[in-house]
């Protein structure tokens, strides 16, 4: 990726979660491939215009071989049938278990300090659900191995480590 000419994609900090994260993943690789100037080297500046695109045009410009590679989580290269690398959990954001290491890391905005948070997603029943019963079935269709097959054929790995809501 450091290699002179390659062309990499990736959305808006400022307006796009997945933007800020692959800020967030490099500062990690940085440190864990030991190599301080690894983010710079890769994205430049953080609002870098040579890189940065709207989400639907990255994966666009991807497929038309516009770009050699862009950030994208998981779900996103499967559904256009291209191949990805898995990042190490030390650096992907995918670990509950990582948090106090994933903070490490920051990216100041807009004059705001931003942290990353593991990249998990949650589901729970609202308190004052109109239909508390149908929901606790849901939750409970989601945790199940019907529920489980279905999401991993579409990317979404098993919720492993994190903990779940409580009420």
């Amino acid at each position: 990726m450091q290699t002179p000419g390659f062309r990499f994609g990736r959305t808006d900090p400022d307006t796009d979660p997945q933007g800020l994260n692959i800020i967030f993943v490099m500062q990690l690789a940085a440190d864990y491939y030991h190599q301080p100037d690894l983010a710079e080297k890769i994205l430049g500046p953080q609002i870098n215009p040579q890189q940065i695109f709207q989400e639907p045009q990255v994966m666009a410009r991807l497929q038309a071989g516009q770009l050699d590679a862009s950030s994208a989580y998981k779900t996103q290269p499967g559904a256009f049938g291209l191949p990805f690398l898995t990042l190490p959990p030390e650096i992907n954001l995918g670990s509950s278990l990582m948090e106090k290491e994933y903070a490490k890391v920051s990216v100041r905005l807009n004059g705001k300090a931003r942290r990353p948070s593991p990249l998990v997603f949650c589901a729970a029943r609202l308190n004052d659900a109109p239909q508390p019963k149908l929901a606790e079935r849901f939750l409970a269709w989601l945790n199940g191995p019907e529920a489980r097959q279905i999401l991993s054929r579409y990317g979404y790995d098993d919720p492993g480590d994190a903990k779940p809501l409580v009420p």
